[in-house]
């Protein structure tokens, strides 16, 4: 079975040009885009990288590549894939429209749920205070204290501490109550993990 190691020896095998995905890039003016070739359409490239696709049961899985993008994604990346723009206006216009679909106050598009999380708690111990921002990870004398029951405690728990978090577990509600403080910026619940621990939604 193929492992992330292997496959980045595989991928960094591949030539920069003229290699296995077959990117011709022309070079135009340098006020014009620069154009790959388009890939023929009966090539298999998961099976030429030795990996086996196959149905998810599961649902939308970051690690399982989220989900499957519609025609309508496939066609805006193509309608939008060979031009630059500010990325964080971009992100700032979209969040605009998604929360204006959604009907609340504020969206931004994330890498997965990690990356969501990840954004989400940096946001919840800086606020709207720059300096904050630019002081994370490192959360000496903020508010920092993320409470969770033990029996959450997962891959997903990381996520708040890549940005500084300190991570409070607690196994019942009394403990929960009196983990809370004046460091406590937020309380974190697992809804996949309803079924274990005390605490429940």
């Amino acid at each position: 079975m193929i492992n992330r190691r292997s496959l980045l020896k595989k991928v960094s095998t591949i030539p920069l040009l003229g290699g296995l995905v077959g990117l011709d890039l022309i070079a135009q003016s340098s006020d014009k885009a620069i154009t790959p070739s388009i890939l023929p359409i009966n090539r298999n490239l998961f099976k030429e990288l030795g990996l086996r696709t196959f149905i998810n049961c599961a649902g939308p899985i970051t690690s399982m590549t989220g989900c499957l993008m519609p025609e309508q994604v496939l066609d805006t990346i193509k309608a939008t894939g060979n031009q630059y723009v500010d990325l964080d206006d971009l992100q700032d216009k979209v969040g605009e429209r998604i929360a204006e679909l959604l009907e609340c106050e504020y969206a931004t598009v994330s890498s997965g749920c990690f990356g969501a999380m990840t954004i989400g708690t940096a946001g919840l111990i800086s606020g709207m205070d720059q300096k904050i921002v630019d002081q994370l990870p490192d959360t000496t004398g903020l508010k920092n204290e993320v409470i969770l029951q033990e029996s959450h405690m997962g891959g997903y728990s990381r996520a708040m501490t890549n940005v500084g978090a300190k991570l409070v577990l607690v196994n019942t509600l009394k403990e929960l109550e009196q983990a809370i403080n004046n460091k406590t910026v937020m309380l974190w619940f697992l809804n996949k993990e309803n079924g274990k621990g005390e605490i429940k939604h």
